[in-house]
């Protein structure tokens, strides 16, 4: 997140078993700490995964870099109307491009694809719990300490 010197990325901590509410709390919190310089070394520690949005700023699309020992990144592009096919017709759509890096030391090649499916799938019907969508990507509670 952007802060008056530079940018930082705050660690949401057992992201896995909170819900949508629980994490937009934590995120309020980690971001008035991060705004205000009282972030604790504890708050920047220990992340597997990051999301970046630029599309806040315009940004369609971007492939965002990987913080070393992070297993991967999904870059969020702005959301804009664009003509597609509807029922066999020409419509417009709100649409966005996602952009996810990962470390194939850390993660293996055939869960991008299933991370992306269960993305589609989570962002058309979206539910309170975010385990299934983080979980896609191995990053099962070994991996959030």
């Amino acid at each position: 997140m952007a802060v008056n010197d530079g940018v930082v990325a705050p660690v949401i901590h057992n992201a896995h078993k909170a819900d949508l509410g629980e994490i937009a709390a934590r995120r309020g919190d980690l971001t008035g700490r991060a705004r205000t310089g009282k972030l604790r070394p504890q708050d920047i520690a220990g992340g597997t995964f990051t999301i970046s949005n630029l599309g806040m700023f315009g940004v369609d699309a971007f492939t965002a870099i990987i913080t070393s020992p992070q297993a991967a990144i999904l870059a969020v592009g702005r959301i804009a109307d664009q003509v597609v096919p509807v029922d066999g017709r020409p419509g417009i759509r709100p649409m966005m491009t996602l952009t996810l890096s990962s470390d194939h030391r850390v993660v293996d090649g055939v869960r991008p694809p299933n991370f992306f499916g269960t993305s589609q799938r989570r962002l058309a019907t979206p539910s309170n719990g975010s385990a299934e969508w983080l979980e896609v990507l191995g990053l099962e509670a070994r991996l959030w300490r």
